[in-house]
């Protein structure tokens, strides 16, 4: 964790059985090529994601459902490479969703 953030990337989070580590574009293969010489290799390989700067919290029901659909639509058509969003759900009703 150290190693990375020494070599440039802005944060390192654990994600149980993995560490994912966030980098500015320009520093990507920077901090790869440092983690690469301590001999630490990634489990694939280095790849660009879009991370929101700020995130919207959904707290009624009715568009929390809108959106999730939305987004589910948007995922299953067959020319979508990726989607991206910024909301998050209140925990609140994420449980009446499922």
């Amino acid at each position: 964790m150290e190693l990375a953030l020494d070599a440039g990337a802005d944060d390192v989070q654990d994600e149980g059985d993995e560490w994912v580590i966030y980098t500015a574009t320009d520093q990507l293969f920077q901090v790869v090529g440092a983690l690469r010489e301590k001999g630490i290799t990634p489990n694939g390989a280095p790849k660009l994601i879009y991370k929101a700067g700020n995130s919207t919290l959904l707290t009624d029901t009715e568009t929390a459902r809108s959106v999730i659909k939305l987004y589910d639509v948007l995922d299953d058509y067959d020319d979508t490479q990726n989607v991206h969003s910024n909301f998050e759900i209140d925990d609140s009703i994420a449980d009446s969703l499922e």
